[in-house]
């Protein structure tokens, strides 16, 4: 559902009044307890197709959303808009919404879409039921650490790197673009540069969702893959010490996307929540 508006309008209805954008809903299927579906950074709800085909649609309602600025969601660049977890979290409350979900429903979250996730319960803790998280990107608020730190400072330079540094043509970018497709599952394009770098910026390195994490009621699965170059492993539950009660940590021998492998794993836990 893309949004053609002129600037004034868009501007009035969006900064003045606030109005979140609403999503495009590639998929709606199935009947019974909801279960939310949100992609990763320059990624699109096609991700999650494997996943919601191993769900039985007579158990759950499986909803996956473009996240704003991907896929077939709208993009819009006005300056004012951050990305920021908060921008993302609104969109998908208010495209719910549209929906007529009002009962509480599973999220599962692939790297940023675990970070809007977490927003999502944050800002409105009556809409989810319970967190699966697969690779999350936490880099803030870790334990003390010289080797996180080191690590954390390494991605950082990275992401700015890439973000800073955008040739005229993407396709001038095909070598590295082509590696972060076919190993990360980004997909780059002129008209979302804008949505993935302020995503970047404003959601994933000043981004605080670990500690939000904390506070949540929702019980939560994280999946990490061992062999994800993006994320931080919470290996033995490191990080969650005090919340080992609510929130449970795995490691699965994946990547960061998401595989055949992952798809049924996270398959298998939504079924287990019945």
């Amino acid at each position: 559902m893309l949004l053609s508006m002129q600037p004034m309008k868009t501007w009035f209805k969006y900064k003045v009044l606030k109005k979140p954008f609403v999503l495009n809903c590639a998929n709606d299927s199935g009947q019974g307890r909801p279960v939310v579906f949100l992609h990763g950074i320059a990624s699109s709800s096609e991700v999650w197709n494997r996943t919601i085909k191993l769900l039985s649609p007579n158990q759950f309602r499986s909803v996956s959303l473009d996240l704003l600025g991907f896929g077939q969601s709208v993009k819009p660049s006005n300056w004012w808009l951050k990305y920021n977890p908060t921008d993302h979290a609104r969109s998908v409350i208010a495209t719910l919404d549209s929906l007529n979900i009002t009962t509480p429903a599973i999220f599962v979250g692939h790297s940023m879409g675990c970070l809007v996730s977490i927003e999502v319960a944050k800002l409105r803790p009556d809409l989810v039921s319970k967190l699966i998280l697969f690779a999350p990107p936490f880099y803030n608020g870790l334990p003390h650490s010289k080797l996180l730190k080191f690590r954390k400072t390494v991605y950082f330079r990275l992401y700015r790197a890439v973000t800073n540094n955008k040739p005229k043509s993407l396709d001038k970018f095909m070598p590295v673009k082509n590696l972060l497709q076919k190993e990360l599952g980004f997909e780059l394009h002129e008209h979302t540069w804008t949505p993935f770098k302020r995503s970047l910026e404003n959601t994933i390195i000043k981004q605080h969702s670990l500690s939000d994490l904390k506070t949540i009621n929702a019980p939560t699965k994280i999946y990490y893959g061992k062999l994800d170059p993006l994320t931080i492993n919470d290996k033995n539950n490191k990080f969650f010490k005090e919340q080992n009660d609510r929130i449970y940590s795995q490691e699965v021998l994946v990547g960061h996307t998401i595989s055949t492998k992952i798809s049924s794993v996270v398959a298998q836990e939504i079924e287990q929540s019945l």
